[in-house]
């Protein structure tokens, strides 16, 4: 005997679906006829082709209706078997159905035929004897016969799926209860362990995996409910936690909102002590960047100063500078002051000695004047000479070399040496040395200087210091920082 799905209620009637030829259509309206009882009984519920409505696809329906049938009653007679579609479709299908045990087919013998070698042949067929409706001297006796035998394989599916309802629901109940016993001592969780349980019970009982979702899914209900719960009364807490403390009109309110969502004392305060320590350790928060922005701006106090004193540092030093250019000057007017006197005293004496020269005996004149000749010749080249080695002195041009290192000193980036002389025309070469994790700008604006130093590395630039004074070089990348000065003396 075929089997019924469980998952159909157990008092639900046993679909009948009817193969037959039309040109039986009569034969089938009787036997319709003697069903009919069955179909008030609740029994059975039966379809045939004559109920496919104007335009829909008959094939379809057909095909439908035979997936989802109980019992497919083949109506045999000479029609039926010279019926192409009946014998390759309709009872193809129904009997792939009823070998695999989804339905029960039962052949009835209307019309004589020999049916003995069809694929049916090895079923039990009714009128009993297997002796065709026609053929019986009272044909109600025939239809009569047929309709106890459909009864009992009707009564017989009912109560199997009765009992395989029973059986299921046992099954599901089991399930549900041990889920609910484990959500219930794990505050409406399924650990892993747990889950491996469910899954070897779900094995056991024979239940699908949407089956035991299902059930989990309703067990979860309660659960879900409760934490939604948990999660207003959170969004609430949150809205009043910056009038904490409370008085006691936000407290009385607190206990109603509670109450109404039915929430636990325990899990109540769990949410209000979480909320409470982070609005704590927000306010920490808040204090500790105030402090930070108070230790900011103490910083950029004491750099705003320091580059303050730098600045006239600077000037101080470029002061100092052209004092001590005032003071050169005015020493090199006074040496020339001073030579100019010694030209003058040297004149002097020397016409004196052209006078004294001029008395003296003319035995030595010719000597004399040999000699004179000699020495302005010597002391012309002599000029000359120095003339052209002052001349060289004058356009030699010096390279000067420095070495600054940028270090970190007391906090603070800085460039070592912060000052270095040159002389004005002086083509000077800086070897930049960054001995620190990150770059490091320098720039002298005056002389158009500018270059990123990467960190522990080096380079070099060069320039010619063709402007006098005290020049000032910065990190341009970081403005805070220390820089320095050049001083370029005057020629």
């Amino acid at each position: 005997m075929m089997g019924i799905g469980v998952g159909d209620m157990e008092d639900e009637s046993i679909k009948l679906f009817f193969s037959y030829s039309h040109k039986d259509e009569i034969l089938r309206n009787e036997l319709a006829n003697h069903l009919r009882i069955l179909t008030r009984e609740g029994v059975i519920s039966s379809w045939h082709d004559g109920e496919i409505l104007p335009g829909d696809g008959w094939d379809n329906q057909i095909q439908d209706h035979l997936k989802t049938a109980d019992i497919v009653l083949l109506l045999i007679s000479v029609d039926f078997i010279a019926s192409d579609y009946c014998n390759d479709i309709e009872v193809q299908t129904a009997l792939q159905r009823h070998e695999a045990g989804a339905l029960c087919v039962i052949p009835i013998i209307l019309r004589p035929v020999d049916w003995t070698r069809a694929p049916f042949s090895k079923l039990q067929v009714l009128p009993t004897n297997s002796k065709p409706v026609t053929s019986w001297p009272d044909r109600d006796e025939a239809f009569l016969d047929v309709e106890l035998g459909i009864r009992k394989v009707a009564e017989t599916l009912r109560a199997q799926r009765k009992q395989k309802w029973e059986e299921k629901q046992n099954a599901l109940d089991q399930y549900k209860q041990k889920v609910e016993e484990i959500l219930s001592s794990s505050r409406g969780h399924i650990s892993v362990i747990a889950r491996d349980t469910l899954r070897e019970l779900c094995e056991a009982l024979g239940l699908t995996p949407k089956e035991a979702q299902d059930i989990e899914t309703h067990a979860f209900k309660p659960y879900h409910e409760y934490e939604d719960n948990l999660k207003r009364y959170e969004q609430t807490f949150r809205k009043v936690s910056p009038q904490y403390p409370f008085s006691e009109e936000i407290k009385r309110d607190l206990e109603y909102r509670q109450r109404d969502l039915g929430i636990k004392p325990e899990d109540v305060e769990q949410i209000e002590q979480l909320i409470l320590a982070e609005a704590e350790a927000q306010r920490q928060q808040e204090v500790e960047r105030a402090r930070q922005h108070e230790r900011q701006m103490q910083r950029d106090k004491e750099e705003a100063e320091h580059a303050r004193q730098q600045e006239l540092q600077a000037q101080r030093d470029q002061e100092s500078l052209q004092a001590a250019q005032v003071k050169t000057e005015r020493q090199q007017e006074a040496e020339r002051a001073r030579q100019r006197t010694l030209q003058q005293q040297h004149d002097k004496e020397e016409y004196k000695n052209k006078l004294h020269t001029s008395t003296q005996p003319s035995r030595s004149s010719r000597f004399s004047s040999i000699t004179k000749t000699r020495l302005f010749i010597g002391g012309g080249i002599i000029v000359a000479l120095l003339l052209a080695f002052s001349w060289l002195l004058r356009v030699e041009v010096k390279t000067e070399k420095f070495t600054l290192i940028n270090v970190l000193l007391d906090g603070t980036k800085i460039w070592l040496p912060s000052t270095f002389i040159v002389q004005q025309g002086d083509d000077v070469a800086l070897t930049l040395i960054n001995e620190l994790d990150e770059p490091h700008g320098f720039k002298i604006e005056a002389f158009g200087v500018e270059e990123v130093v990467q960190p522990k590395a080096q380079t070099t630039v060069k320039f010619t210091a063709s402007k006098p004074g005290a020049h000032s070089y910065i990190c341009h990348i970081h403005p805070p920082h220390i820089g320095g000065s050049i001083l370029v003396m005057s020629k």
